[in-house]
Protein backbone atom coordinates (compact mmCIF):
# COMPACT_ATOMS: atom_id res chain seq x y z
CA UNK A 1 0.00 0.00 0.00
CA UNK A 2 1.37 3.34 -0.90
CA UNK A 3 1.03 6.57 0.99
CA UNK A 4 -1.36 9.01 -0.71
CA UNK A 5 0.38 11.81 1.25
CA UNK A 6 2.54 11.87 4.39
CA UNK A 7 -0.50 11.48 6.66
CA UNK A 8 -2.86 9.54 4.37
CA UNK A 9 -2.72 5.97 3.11
CA UNK A 10 -4.70 3.96 0.58
CA UNK A 11 -6.00 0.48 1.25
CA UNK A 12 -8.70 -1.80 -0.13
CA UNK A 13 -11.75 -3.43 1.37
CA UNK A 14 -11.54 -7.23 1.15
CA UNK A 15 -14.41 -9.45 0.04
CA UNK A 16 -15.01 -10.12 3.76
CA UNK A 17 -15.29 -6.39 4.51
CA UNK A 18 -11.89 -6.27 6.16
CA UNK A 19 -9.55 -3.30 5.97
CA UNK A 20 -5.80 -3.58 6.41
CA UNK A 21 -4.23 -0.61 8.13
CA UNK A 22 -0.73 0.00 6.75
CA UNK A 23 2.08 -0.98 9.12
CA UNK A 24 3.56 2.53 9.13
CA UNK A 25 0.23 3.88 10.38
CA UNK A 26 -0.26 1.07 12.93
CA UNK A 27 3.22 1.73 14.27
CA UNK A 28 2.66 5.49 14.42
CA UNK A 29 -0.53 5.14 16.48
CA UNK A 30 0.69 2.11 18.48
CA UNK A 31 -1.90 -0.45 17.30
CA UNK A 32 -1.04 -4.07 17.99
CA UNK A 33 -2.80 -7.19 16.68
CA UNK A 34 -6.07 -7.65 18.53
CA UNK A 35 -6.49 -3.93 19.23
CA UNK A 36 -10.14 -2.95 19.53
CA UNK A 37 -11.33 -0.11 17.32
CA UNK A 38 -14.47 1.99 17.50
CA UNK A 39 -15.89 2.85 14.05
CA UNK A 40 -18.49 5.49 13.18
CA UNK A 41 -19.75 7.53 10.29
CA UNK A 42 -19.14 11.27 10.01
CA UNK A 43 -20.97 12.57 6.95
CA UNK A 44 -19.26 10.96 3.97
CA UNK A 45 -16.27 9.79 6.07
CA UNK A 46 -15.63 6.78 8.26
CA UNK A 47 -13.75 7.39 11.49
CA UNK A 48 -11.74 4.94 13.59
CA UNK A 49 -10.63 5.32 17.17
CA UNK A 50 -8.59 2.89 19.23
CA UNK A 51 -10.39 1.76 22.37
CA UNK A 52 -7.93 2.04 25.24
CA UNK A 53 -7.26 -1.21 27.06
CA UNK A 54 -7.10 -1.35 30.82
CA UNK A 55 -3.51 -1.52 31.92
CA UNK A 56 -3.75 -4.18 34.63
CA UNK A 57 -0.31 -3.29 35.89
CA UNK A 58 -1.61 0.14 36.91
CA UNK A 59 -4.43 -1.55 38.84
CA UNK A 60 -2.07 -3.78 40.82
CA UNK A 61 -1.68 -1.13 43.50
CA UNK A 62 -5.44 -1.20 44.08
CA UNK A 63 -5.26 -4.91 44.87
CA UNK A 64 -2.46 -4.89 47.42
CA UNK A 65 -3.65 -6.48 50.63
CA UNK A 66 -6.74 -7.96 48.95
CA UNK A 67 -7.33 -11.72 49.15
CA UNK A 68 -9.59 -12.34 46.17
CA UNK A 69 -10.04 -16.05 46.93
CA UNK A 70 -11.15 -15.34 50.50
CA UNK A 71 -13.52 -12.63 49.25
CA UNK A 72 -15.08 -15.01 46.70
CA UNK A 73 -15.41 -17.80 49.27
CA UNK A 74 -17.14 -15.44 51.72
CA UNK A 75 -19.50 -14.19 49.01
CA UNK A 76 -20.32 -17.78 48.04
CA UNK A 77 -21.03 -18.69 51.69
CA UNK A 78 -23.40 -15.71 52.01
CA UNK A 79 -25.24 -16.79 48.84
CA UNK A 80 -25.58 -20.35 50.14
CA UNK A 81 -26.99 -19.02 53.44
CA UNK A 82 -29.53 -16.87 51.58
CA UNK A 83 -30.59 -19.81 49.42
CA UNK A 84 -30.86 -22.04 52.51
CA UNK A 85 -32.97 -19.44 54.33
CA UNK A 86 -35.29 -19.18 51.32
CA UNK A 87 -35.84 -22.96 51.20
CA UNK A 88 -36.60 -23.20 54.93
CA UNK A 89 -39.69 -21.00 54.58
Amino acid sequence: MKAASPDRFRTRLSSKGQVVLPKALRDRVHLAPGAELEVWEEGDHLALKAVPREDWRSLAGCLSGVDLVADLEAEHAREMEREGAGQAE
